[in-house]
């Protein structure tokens, strides 16, 4: 493994090299990376990302040759007053893999917050899929004084079943309280940490 920064803008955090050879023989070849690229207040990076060749097709130009997977992807940007940031994460082993996205939009007084998942596996020998979305916006949006809004959201499951807090001192990193609190700052991997966040899980089929 290698770090450091190449080109200006461009940074590359680890890279390496890995090979599928099973019997003595050559059958994958794979190049892992972790970097990021930062241009006009743009930012990029990827976690994981691995480009392999598949030796055994013994064809280098034909794309079904080569596969490209990625564990995670981050993107922000602050431009002009607007920030955004958002990602996506790679979770599990196959034949049970889970995908987690989420996105912050701030601007002024107002905040976005969207998180999302979308899973596949198998449980008790029957494949299964699941999926959940929830939204926020934050700022003020109105009403009588007595029922003023300062934020709404929502959010629906399919496969899921919701896990409230059983400790109120951790009431404050529930993902519903913090997806309307235009301070938090909710990392992709504090989302899919059921343990942290208690808020999905697959439902017993």
């Amino acid at each position: 493994n290698r770090s450091g920064t190449f080109v200006r803008g461009l940074a590359v955090e680890q890279i390496g090299f890995g090979v599928t050879n099973p019997q003595g023989k050559l059958e994958r070849i794979s190049l892992l990376m972790d970097g990021s690229v930062s241009m006009f207040g743009l930012t990029c990076a990827v976690d994981d990302l691995q480009i392999t060749y598949i030796v055994g097709n013994n064809d280098f130009f034909n794309p079904a040759s080569w596969a490209i997977d990625l564990a995670g992807l981050a993107v922000s940007a602050d431009m002009a007053g607007v920030s955004i940031a958002g990602g996506l994460l790679k979770q599990g082993t196959p034949p049970n893999i889970e995908y987690l996205g989420m996105l912050l939009g701030r601007f002024a007084v107002y905040g976005l917050t969207v998180y999302g998942g979308y899973g596949e596996g198998t449980e008790n020998g029957q494949k299964f899929t699941a999926f959940f979305a929830i939204g926020a916006v934050n700022g003020p949006i109105g009403g009588p004084p007595a029922f003023f809004l300062t934020g709404i959201g929502g959010g629906f499951g399919i496969n899921r079943r919701l896990v409230v807090p059983t400790e109120l001192a951790n009431f404050g990193d529930y993902p519903l309280i913090q997806a309307l609190d235009i301070a938090a700052t909710p990392t992709l991997r504090q989302v899919g940490s059921s343990a942290l966040w208690g808020y999905t899980e697959v439902s017993d089929l």
